[in-house]
């Protein structure tokens, strides 16, 4: 009898890791696919404080849990941490957008190198 309460608890184990699992990789791929995420990449890529710093930005990546979006109609908000590699350094990159009237703005940003940290956008 035992065995098969082991199994039972077995099964529903998997079960929730498989969930876990799912629910991760789709809000991965919709966050790192969102317009928010492209309006952050758009900043970042046009960033002349982070090509000083990094150089040439070679590879940009969404961090595995670096994201957090919320959007209902023309509203929104959105957190993203970014890993970047430039021809010089590699980094972190920092950005937290606003949605208003359907448009994505980035309202603070920063870069994260060397264990310092440095100001992309001063926020009013």
């Amino acid at each position: 009898m035992s065995n098969k309460k082991h199994r039972r608890i077995s099964k529903y184990f998997l079960l929730g890791v498989v969930i876990t699992a799912v629910t991760y990789f789709a809000g991965y791929y919709f966050s790192s696919t969102s317009e928010a995420f492209g309006a952050a990449k758009d900043f970042i890529l046009q960033s002349a404080i982070i090509q000083k710093e990094v150089g040439e930005i070679t590879e940009m990546r969404l961090s595995p849990f670096g994201y957090e979006l919320e959007s209902t109609g023309d509203q929104g908000s959105a957190e993203f941490e970014c890993r970047i590699t430039g021809t010089a350094k590699s980094g972190k990159v920092y950005v937290t957008l606003k949605k208003n009237s359907a448009a994505w703005r980035v309202i603070q940003a920063k870069l994260q190198i060397d264990k310092s940290e440095i100001p992309l956008i001063q926020t009013p």
